[in-house]
């Protein structure tokens, strides 16, 4: 039978004697906390209500973290329901913390594996409650059966998902703006976890930490256009006679397959099972990916360098590298909340217009980089009317060396102009992928909290 945690909203003062009791229980590290505890409206403005959530894993019924882990390192208990991740399977590549909307997988940057609530699954093997049940003072934190409750999607700061998380609200009461049993002590004591006041929540992707898979995506997309560029020109520089030069470039372009599949291993905790990313091929879009690019990788290198002739093969390894591109672009619509849903710097995009770039076909570039521009134009007026930053140098820089001046240079220019075009369309790629995983949006509680608090004042206001 699936279990799952109520809280009562009315009776949650924030003490946080549930987080510390799951961190001694599980024998957590400092640093790591499975359930946390964040206060809504916590300077209590007088028209909105203001309470505490103590959120840990919600043990889905159907749990995006076992859907998209490429490892299949989850498991769902039949008895209880309980959500469990497996550290012997796990390769700490954190796509279930950017699937999940509740922020329940933790990384552990000294393991080098994620790690989230295990429901004390082996406690109610003993018939007992979880620990942080058992410890809540109030009353406020319960456990029962599930009964379809699904979450409550009227509660604010609680994100909207799909994914069915077993937990109920019981909501303040109406005329309550108040947990009954709040207190100044406890108020504060809370608002440490929720940070300064103004201050926005944290990203779960952050450039600074991502920058492998900026040059991995990038040079994957460069290695496509270049092969399929190559299979495309007339005549071919697949499947020709090798030559000296012919096989330098062979050479060079295998070794650059084998830096951007060394740069994705860089992003794992553990890259010694980088080998199980490729588990879970039926469901997650990691996987597919992994499989597809590799296979591309090897299969056109093994093109270029026995100098294969069959026209056959050779588009058959080019649609594999559009569907590997397809696929990086796919990997990422697990965050759901990306403010616009067609991207600039979408991987399959770019690729298509490297394809252009290295093939010298006017059409194929002129035309890419025209619907770059409309989407990275377009994007830039969205985010300036809805309050978000435009980072007007980078854009102004992206829009003017990467996209207005290639177009003009490419119509007007001599061609021994081409190879300053093609180090402008680098630099505006570049400016624009990294954008990209600034822009991407990862819903958490926090940032849930962030925006009905937002809308709460917006609302306040207009009635004033």
């Amino acid at each position: 039978m699936q279990k799952a945690f109520v809280l009562d909203i009315n009776k949650c003062t924030g003490c946080q004697a549930c987080q510390l009791a799951c961190s001694i229980e599980n024998e957590l590290a400092p640093h790591m906390n499975w359930r946390q505890v964040s206060t809504f409206n916590e300077h209590h403005h007088p028209a909105i209500p203001s309470f505490h959530l103590s959120l840990a894993c919600n043990h889905c019924v159907d749990p995006p973290c076992m859907t998209h882990c490429p490892a299949l390192a989850y498991t769902k208990d039949l008895q209880t329901g309980a959500v469990t991740l497996d550290p012997s399977s796990c390769i700490g590549c954190r796509y279930c913390a950017w699937a999940c909307p509740y922020d329940a997988p933790q990384f552990n940057p000294v393991s080098g594996l994620m790690e989230k609530c295990t429901f004390c699954n082996h406690r109610m093997s003993d018939g007992l409650e979880p620990a942080c049940v058992t410890s809540c003072p109030t009353g406020a934190l319960r456990f029962g059966d599930h009964h379809g409750i699904n979450g409550d999607a009227s509660v604010l700061g609680f994100p909207r998902a799909r994914a069915k998380p077993a937990i109920r609200f019981i909501a303040l009461h109406d005329g309550r703006n108040y947990p009954q049993a709040a207190s100044s002590a406890t108020e504060s004591h809370a608002s440490q976890i929720t940070g300064e006041p103004g201050g926005a929540p944290a990203a779960k992707i952050r450039l600074r930490s991502e920058w492998t898979l900026v040059t991995f995506t990038l040079l994957a997309a460069w290695l496509v256009g270049a092969f399929v560029s190559s299979a495309t020109q007339t005549p071919s520089l697949v499947g020709t006679q090798l030559t000296g030069a012919s096989l330098v470039t062979a050479l060079s372009y295998t070794a650059a397959g084998a830096l951007t599949m060394a740069l994705s291993a860089l992003h794992l905790g553990r890259r010694r099972r980088a080998y199980r990313a490729v588990l879970n091929w039926r469901r997650s879009w990691l996987s597919r990916e992994v499989i597809l690019l590799s296979t591309f990788l090897v299969m056109s290198s093994a093109y270029l360098l026995l100098g294969v002739t069959n026209a056959a093969l050779r588009w058959i390894v080019v649609l594999i590298g559009l569907s590997a591109l397809y696929a990086v672009d796919r990997v990422y619509h697990v965050t759901a909340t990306h403010r616009l849903e067609i991207h600039s710097a979408r991987m399959l995009l770019t690729g298509v217009l490297f394809t252009g770039l290295m093939s010298e076909n006017a059409v194929v570039f002129l035309t890419t980089c025209g619907i770059k521009l409309l989407l990275y134009g377009y994007r830039k007026i969205w985010f300036f009317r809805n309050q978000y930053p435009v980072r007007p140098r980078w854009s102004l820089t992206r829009i003017v060396i990467g996209l207005a001046l290639p177009m003009v240079v490419w119509t007007v220019g001599p061609a021994h102009v081409l190879p300053l075009v093609a180090m402008g369309v680098v630099v505006g790629e570049v400016i624009d992928r990294c954008e990209f995983y600034v822009e991407l949006d990862v819903p958490t509680p926090r940032k849930q909290m962030a925006r009905d608090l937002d809308i709460e004042i917006d609302r306040v206001l207009r009635r004033a």
